[in-house]
């Protein structure tokens, strides 16, 4: 049966319950039409507006396109189109939404959603199937239990999905806390996307401004976007990246391939191999547990750290404008005239050597590119003989635990184990645990003091640091404590291999980073100290210590030093 009464504009409708579909259609028409099998549907007039009464069967209405309709309950599907606003408390089947000019508000959906030309969809509890969005600006959903496919989505804020994600169009902002399954995003402009967790794969094609996310149990590939500031905290597979500005990602299961930096890349641990294309900026990566193949068209701007467990490959580009510095454990080739030697550590200077690159390499490295190095220097490295075989065992670990930290993400993120958590997390602080000890190894070359049959171990960056305190304890008013330092680190030197070849004169170094310094002047060429001068100059370190200025281990070594026989 088909009623029709007229209305006035804008109208609003409540329908209290739909026992079977529900279709709503806008017209241009002032009217109110309806048609159901049940006859007993009445339309009164309250105050909020017109009200229908319950309908045990179909339901079809026509009303005018400005008007906005309020529906408690939905037992069937429902397909609404070509009005100003909506509002459904429960549907118990498909949810269908075009064309509605305002907002659209939805409690429960128990079937699939598919709305286009939504000014604005807000659900407000978990809808148990899938969701199929189109030109729909702003959406607003607390959880999908199936897939989510959008185009045309500007911005998205989301509890969690348990199938796969998939949208494009992205312009905005994008908050998802959890994703079961595969992400493939499209974003454009100044897009911000924000993943607390990813049980899959993360694609992410075009530009954005800036994309974190916690945890991908997958791969992450961005070859095909541009991203200001990427930020990850742990992939248990691979990483590909296209075009980024800034980037940290802390662990990387598996291998990593970088696109281009252009300013500042920082990478803690990757259990593979490592590709580099291009860098204009600057690249830290912690520990390599495989090997690290560049290729990048360096420029002046460009500095590369990099500590690999594996081989090393630098092809340089032409006529390059780069200096070489690495602690090699294994065999270093591609140096014509140059014999190829293992455990060394070597300087190579090409052009004026504006570029950097500082490596410690457990395997072997290899230079490829036809310029000779304007300057080359070598010394033998008791610290790059330890490289190669500890290089070799991590390798294989990182390795291993790349693929059980993998294994046990997927698990934890699906929820069908509950005790994979506690198994990912412990795998995760091994994984962390066996980076660290190559970092700790093959962090700068360490200098082994002996004095008075006590040892110590120092890098150059601390003895710089003790310098640059020095310095600093001087200008305050201290003044022996720049004499005193300077006496007792000039005493302190490694010791020479029995068999170590006779290296040939290094270049000029460029100032150290620490501006200004002391520089060490040649023991023989010291003058001895008197009792007084001895003591004036302990007292200058020991001051050093009380004033938290260098520690009480490095306060003892340099006292040490001073009191040696010879001093």
């Amino acid at each position: 049966m088909k009623k029709q009464i007229p209305v006035d504009v804008p109208v609003t409708l409540v329908i209290q319950a739909v026992h079977g579909d529900l279709t709503i259609r806008g017209w241009a028409e002032p009217l109110l039409e309806w048609q159901c099998d049940d006859e007993q549907v009445t339309i009164q007039a309250q105050e909020s507006g017109l009200a229908l009464s319950p309908c045990q069967s179909d339901l079809v209405l026509k009303l005018p396109q400005s008007a906005e309709v309020h529906i408690a309950t939905i037992h069937g599907d429902a397909h609404v189109t070509h009005l100003r606003r909506v509002s459904i408390d429960h549907i118990s089947g498909d949810l269908t939404l075009r064309q509605i000019t305002e907002q659209v508000t939805i409690g429960v959906v128990n079937g699939d959603l598919t709305a286009s030309a939504v000014a604005e969809l807000i659900v407000t509890s978990d809808i148990q199937s899938d969701v199929t969005l189109t030109d729909v600006p702003v959406v607003r959903l607390t959880g999908v239990n199936g897939d989510l496919t959008g185009r045309g989505v500007l911005s998205l804020s989301l509890d969690q999905v348990a199938g796969d994600l998939e949208l494009s169009g992205l312009s905005e902002q994008v908050q998802i806390r959890s994703v079961n399954g595969d992400v493939a995003l499209v974003t454009t402009g100044t897009a911000s996307v924000t993943l607390d967790r990813v049980n899959g794969d993360l694609t992410i094609r075009g530009q954005a401004s800036s994309v974190q996310c916690l945890v991908v149990s997958g791969d992450i590939d961005t070859t095909e976007a541009q991203i200001d500031q990427l930020t990850v905290e742990t992939v248990a597979g691979d990483v590909e990246t296209g075009t980024l500005a800034t980037g940290r990602i802390t662990t990387i299961g598996g291998d990593l391939e970088i696109g281009n930096i252009t300013r500042e890349l920082t990478i803690g641990t990757v259990g593979g191999d490592c590709t580099i294309e291009q860098a204009t900026g600057t690249v830290t990566l912690n520990t390599i547990g495989g090997d690290l193949w560049l290729r990048a068209a360096i420029t002046a701007h460009t500095t590369l750290q990099a500590r690999v467990a594996g081989d090393a490959t630098i092809v340089l580009p032409e006529s390059p404008d780069v200096t070489v510095t690495a602690v090699v454990g294994g065999e270093i080739r591609g140096i014509e005239g140059h014999p190829s030697l293992s455990g060394q550590t070597v300087e190579l200077r090409y052009g004026n050597g504006t570029a950097s690159i500082h490596l410690h390499v457990g395997g072997d490295l290899m230079i490829k590119g036809t310029d000779h190095p304007g300057s080359f220097s070598s010394i033998s490295a008791q610290l790059g003989k330890e490289l190669s075989e500890l290089g070799r065992e991590l390798g294989r670990e990182l390795s291993e635990l790349g693929r059980e930290l993998a294994s046990e993400l997927r698990r934890a993120l699906s929820g069908s184990d509950p005790d994979a958590a506690k198994r990912a997390r412990d795998v995760a602080e091994r994984f962390s645990a066996q980076a660290q000890r190559w970092r700790d190894t093959s962090g700068s070359e360490q200098v082994r003091v002996r004095i008075n049959q006590r040892e110590w171990r120092l890098d150059p960056e601390r003895i710089e640091r003790i310098k640059d305190q020095a310095r600093q304890a001087a200008a305050t008013g201290l003044s022996s404590a720049l004499e005193a330092v300077e006496r007792a680190l000039s005493r302190i030197q490694p010791p020479q291999p029995p068999t170590a070849p006779q290296p040939p004169q290094p270049p000029t170094p460029p100032p150290p980073a620490t501006g200004p310094t002391i520089q060490l002047r040649n023991p023989s060429s010291q003058t001895p100290l008197n009792d007084a001068e001895r003591e004036q100059q302990r007292a200058s370190i020991l001051q050093m210590v009380a004033e938290g200025r260098i520690s009480p281990a490095e306060g003892d070594l340099l006292l040490a030093a001073l009191d040696d026989t010879g001093a």
